[in-house]
């Protein structure tokens, strides 16, 4: 049964796919391109990141172990995630 309905279904597609010419694809493209994220445009999380990181940052260049240590438990399960940033191509904290 499954494999009837899927040949319906291709034919169908051949169908309309026939029918269709540039105009309509781009029409489709275009109507689906919103949801699409731009990978070179930072989102708030982003931003949120790189500010948390700039803070780490900042204690490890003065050397504000302990102001660190309460910096990355405030930051939880993202700790990691904001250490490890390169932020512009920076060095992760590890080489700070």
């Amino acid at each position: 049964m499954f494999r009837r309905l899927a040949a319906n279904h291709r034919a169908e597609i051949k169908k309309m796919a026939a029918n269709l010419d540039a105009d309509d694809a781009y029409d489709a493209a275009h109507y689906f391109i919103d949801d699409v994220k731009d990978p070179w445009k930072e989102d708030a999380l982003d931003r949120e990141r790189v500010s948390q990181h700039s803070q780490l940052r900042e204690l490890v260049a003065r050397g504000d172990a302990s102001g660190l240590k309460a910096r990355l438990e405030s930051l939880g399960s993202a700790a990691g995630i904001v250490a490890n940033l390169t932020p512009g191509g920076a060095n992760t904290l590890l080489y700070v």
